[in-house]
């Protein structure tokens, strides 16, 4: 199974090879320079090309005894490059590292979207395939990827104990991961620190974090249209410095802000209402991820003990009739006023 020429997808090609056949790579086959001086300089053509770190090139007997006998002859040396193109497989040789990031998994809780976002953006760039679990769907099944990427949105400083109660229900078993604390503008104190502490008692090794902006799910108006392209670029280059550090084989973990104890968790001044119009379409109980929504005919009910106000049943609403009460959302858009003047900016730690 020899090709007349070296194939386009030669980074794909694969070659049943004869036994009676030999491999050349750059630091064998010293009995004849020339041919070694052609072969390396076929090695960093080919690298360059395909985007190949380390590779093997393999070359058939007959074809050694072919270009044996061309190098005779300097004047041939055209031919010779053609014979060599002819008459060898290339074979990609991957690191550990470039075989784990072929695929990974996302882990998050987005509760309007903005996280969700953000962890995409990041993953999609690091992994080929990406395998998703939505925790707010409680999809906290364990993944078969060696890396993980945890997307969490940011509650008052901390990261909400619903979310906190799905990342200790994880094995990690000493599978990497990347951490991602998203947040409205305002600032994520301890969430980092928080989320990193709990998925190291889970069996997790932290290998890069980052703080990321998005759009506020109290008051819009925080964070505006975030994440947007200059985020995006920001986050795909974080996503290859991590690349770069894993094939570095640096493992250590990233030293993140934040104090403990965390900051305390303060209760909900109030839950979404569903306003006049509502239809009773169910949609705000189905995606409720902690089950506080009821609905019966066109009367909704809240239970104020179980909701922590993440917002998800608002962002749902078709007829947008799900909201803060007035009062409260008068309260919450006073205090957040600043945030909506500044913009910060995101955080890497690596």
């Amino acid at each position: 199974m020899r090709p007349a020429t070296i194939p386009t997808r030669i980074a794909c090609q694969r070659g049943r090879l004869r036994a009676k056949s030999m491999i050349i790579t750059k630091k064998t086959h010293a009995k004849n320079s020339n041919l070694v001086c052609i072969i390396n300089s076929l090695f960093q053509s080919f690298a360059n090309n395909h985007s190949m770190k380390r590779m093997e090139i393999i070359v058939g007997l007959s074809g050694i005894k072919i270009i044996d006998k061309l190098l005779k002859d300097c004047n041939k040396i055209n031919e010779i490059c053609y014979t060599v193109h002819s008459l060898l497989w290339v074979r990609k040789i991957e690191s550990e590292e470039e075989k784990m990031l072929k695929s990974g998994a996302l882990y998050y809780f987005s509760p309007t979207g903005g996280t969700k976002k953000a962890g995409e953006l990041f993953s999609q760039e690091l992994f080929e395939e990406v395998e998703v679990r939505n925790l707010g769907k409680r999809e906290n099944e364990n993944v078969h990827s060696d890396i993980v990427v945890v997307a969490a949105p940011v509650f008052g400083g901390r990261i909400p104990t619903f979310m906190t109660e799905q990342l200790k229900a994880l094995k990690g078993n000493g599978k990497k991961a990347i951490t991602l604390a998203v947040y409205g503008n305002r600032h994520y104190d301890d969430a980092l620190l928080e989320m990193n502490d709990v998925l190291k008692e889970a069996g997790f090794q932290i290998l890069a974090s980052a703080a990321l902006l998005a759009q506020h799910s109290l008051v819009p108006a925080a964070g505006a249209g975030l994440p947007d392209e200059k985020d995006a670029a920001e986050i795909r280059k974080f996503a290859a410095e991590v690349e770069t550090k894993l094939e570095s084989g640096n493992l250590e973990e990233p030293k993140v802000p934040g104090n403990v104890p965390y900051r305390e968790i303060k209760k909900n001044p109030a839950t979404p209402v569903s306003r006049e119009g509502c239809i009773g379409c169910g949609c705000c109980a189905r995606i409720c991820p902690v089950n506080a929504i009821t609905v019966e005919g066109k009367t909704v009910s809240t239970d104020y003990d179980k909701c922590f106000m993440c917002m998800s049943c608002t962002s749902v609403c078709p007829m947008k009739v799900r909201a803060l009460p007035a009062p409260v959302q008068n309260v919450m858009n006073e205090k957040l006023d600043p945030c909506t003047k500044i913009y910060r900016a995101n955080e890497f730690f690596i």
